[in-house]
């Protein structure tokens, strides 16, 4: 059975000084892409799911790998890598 991953939501921030002060749109808030609690399951191999963040993908799947190639069984903490509103995620090797 290939590796598999439960990916979830378990926190959004958003830096509202930083955002004023980098962003285009200095009042957009906190990150759409997602919300506290969503939960996916991905397998290692897997693609970036159509609509799925692809900075966020880029760092889950880096981690997925390395739990499914050390085959380790802990928790893993990512973090998307928007340093205004991140989102971060808890990834759980099945």
């Amino acid at each position: 059975m290939p590796c598999a991953c439960r990916v979830t939501v378990i926190r959004k921030e958003c830096y509202m000084d930083i955002q004023s002060l980098y962003l285009d749109d200095p009042d957009e808030g906190a990150c759409p892409a997602c919300e506290c609690g969503d939960t996916w399951t991905f397998s290692c191999g897997s693609i970036c799911p159509e609509g799925f963040c692809r900075q966020a993908w880029s760092a889950i799947v880096s981690i997925m790998n390395l739990e499914c190639s050390k085959g380790n069984d802990g928790v893993r903490v990512v973090a998307c890598p928007d340093g205004a509103r991140p989102v971060v995620f808890k990834v759980v090797r099945l």
